[in-house]
């Protein structure tokens, strides 16, 4: 593979939400590559950004705000659950960038955080 990615294997263990790549690499060969996971991602290739679900591309966009909004918009029109290892950043993402509140509980690690976030603003 031409990938020039730095840490591509870790790819096969982690669900890794935002990709950078450079033009050697097709879309394509980029989703047969990836494991399949239905978690979104962000492929960025220069300054084209395609969101792949589950080894699809969904959409391409010019802006990576566009690409940040598609892909979080992806887990609720799928009804997916965010991964482990980012669910904090992608729950403070939801609660304070999108501010979109819902019923589900909150880690208390991840209201420590958020609490000192806003404490120091």
């Amino acid at each position: 593979m031409n990938a020039t990615f730095i840490g591509w294997s870790n790819l096969l263990e982690h669900n890794i939400i935002l990709l950078f790549f450079q033009h050697s690499m097709t879309i394509e060969e980029v989703c047969v590559e990836l494991p399949k996971r239905t978690a979104p991602r962000i492929a960025a290739f220069g300054s084209q950004y395609f969101i792949i679900v589950d080894q699809f591309v969904v959409c391409e966009v010019s802006s990576f705000v566009q690409s940040l909004f598609l892909m979080f918009s992806c887990y609720y029109v799928f009804n997916l659950e965010y991964p482990k290892n980012v669910k904090n950043v992608m729950l403070f993402f939801q609660d304070y960038i999108f501010c979109h509140l819902d019923s589900e509980g909150r880690p208390a690690n991840y209201l420590a955080i958020a609490s000192d976030i806003k404490r120091n603003l």
